[in-house]
């Protein structure tokens, strides 16, 4: 009984750590940095990542910085994440393709492979430029605001990739 008691409290308190240590990250660029929302994204029975959105104060706006935290529950390559990005910022109208090359290439840069645990972390600051962590450690920013732009969209735009996960994000109730 007493072994269980342990297991329990464990697993209880891992879900906490990892979430104080995004708002750490989150608030190492947007110091009055607050949880907004936070989903899980599965396919199938499968987790991939769960994650966190933290803006100042903890409340939503378009005008406003932002922290997005994805906390990875597979092994993925940065070559996967890359082209996944890409493709949907295309999806919702990105079409400079001199420009998505680009971007491509510096998130190739800048990305990692992730598995198990690997928290990576996007913060869109005032200057609309993105700044990216692993794991809580600075990994590398894109100096292109129209980045940030569609990064947002992604994740956070009306069309969305992931309209479930974005409503979770947003702390809005599905109607």
């Amino acid at each position: 009984m007493k072994y269980w008691l342990i297991i329990s409290l464990m697993m209880a308190t891992a879900g906490t750590s990892t979430a104080m240590a995004d708002l750490r990250t989150a608030r190492h660029v947007l110091p009055e940095a607050e949880l907004v929302g936070e989903g899980r994204f599965k396919i199938l029975f499968w987790n991939v990542f769960d994650a966190a959105l933290y803006t100042p104060h903890g409340s939503w706006s378009e005008e406003q910085p932002f922290a997005l935290s994805l906390a990875f529950h597979r092994d993925l390559h940065s070559e996967r994440i890359v082209e996944k990005s890409i493709e949907h910022m295309r999806r919702l109208g990105a079409d400079d393709e001199t420009r998505l090359a680009l971007w491509s290439r510096d998130i190739a840069s800048i990305l990692p492979d992730v598995d198990h645990g690997t928290t990576i972390t996007g913060v869109v600051d005032e200057d609309g430029y993105t700044r990216f962590f692993e794991n809580g450690r600075p990994i590398g920013v894109i100096h292109d605001e129209e980045f940030g732009k569609r990064f947002l969209d992604v994740w956070l735009g009306e069309q969305a990739s992931l309209p479930k996960l974005r409503t979770q994000l947003l702390g809005e109730t599905a109607s």
